[in-house]
């Protein structure tokens, strides 16, 4: 019997995962690998109550509130939790407790413990990556703004909202005048600094619940939700007006024209562009001014 208990005993002690005896809320035994996961001696461990080797005291007191109500349904209990290691690093553990006699708790838990930390760590840089190639799925890469595919996609949203709720919106379309004559002066560089500057302007001057997005080239969209055709000309035109007081860095004045269209009733998405469209168009003619369709 002897015999059988040692050779138990060398199984545990060499198993590749953290095995914790508790009884009575407090450590009575555990495993050599616990003292490797964790960096305490068993010393150090046994006597005291687990809640110290959690990261976030809620999470023990989450443990503390849950388990005995599982435990005593016969079922086990499992979680993932993050854990302070003595030199304070955070390690993830996977906990499974069962208890040793489920009809009286008092004869203590077993806890068995699998360091996770390289899963979770692989699940953040996935997570990371997926948040990078969704934002430069849906943002221009010079300006930083929307770009046209997401902004064709809000759109769709507010015709939607539009359509169901009776709201209304408008877009304002902006197109930098002699854009390209900049560019041949200065230089493409200068021009990308330009159009940056755009951006800024037209992000700052308008308001909060807008969203400008870069539509292509020289060419910006506004969004305005819950903007009828007068406010949105309003607003188009302090919009013109700033940008033509803006300082771009280079030696001449920088002005933009604008076309806007106000959403109606069961217009799609390119009914509504196009109005807009066409009303920059007629804008052209002058240069820096305000045509609404």
């Amino acid at each position: 019997v002897a015999k059988v208990l040692r050779f138990q005993d060398s199984i545990l002690d060499n198993s590749v995962v953290s095995i914790v005896f508790v009884r009575q809320s407090r450590i009575e035994w555990l495993n050599r690998y616990t003292e490797q996961m964790l960096g305490y001696n068993a010393d150090e461990i046994i006597g005291r109550e687990p809640d110290f080797l959690f990261l976030d005291s809620d999470d023990a007191e989450k443990v503390r509130r849950e388990v005995p109500e599982q435990l005593r349904r016969g079922e086990h209990y499992q979680a993932e939790f993050p854990f302070r290691r003595k030199d304070d690093e955070v390690l993830w553990g996977m906990v499974c407790v069962r208890a040793i006699k489920p009809g009286d708790l008092e004869e203590g838990l077993l806890l068995i413990v699998v360091d996770i930390s390289d899963r979770k760590q692989a699940e953040e840089q996935l997570k990371v990556l997926n948040t990078r190639l969704e934002t430069q799925a849906t943002t221009d890469h010079l300006t930083g703004l929307s770009n046209r595919r997401q902004m064709m996609n809000l759109i769709e949203q507010e015709i939607h909202q539009a359509d169901r709720y009776q709201t209304v919106f408008s877009v304002i379309m902006v197109d930098v005048d002699y854009f390209k004559a900049l560019n041949d002066r200065y230089g493409h560089l200068a021009g990308d600094e330009v159009l940056k500057a755009i951006a800024n302007v037209l992000t700052h001057a308008s308001r909060q619940t807008d969203t400008v997005a870069r539509w292509g080239g020289e060419e910006f969209l506004i969004l305005c939700p819950f903007t009828q055709s007068k406010d949105a000309f309003t607003m188009a035109e302090s919009l013109r007006g700033k940008l033509q007081n803006t300082d771009f860095g280079i030696p001449e004045q920088v002005t933009a024209s604008f076309g806007l269209a106000p959403y109606k009733r069961g217009q799609n998405l390119e009914s509504l562009v196009q109005e807009a469209d066409n009303a920059l168009y007629n804008a052209k003619v002058f240069r820096n001014c305000v045509c609404a369709s």
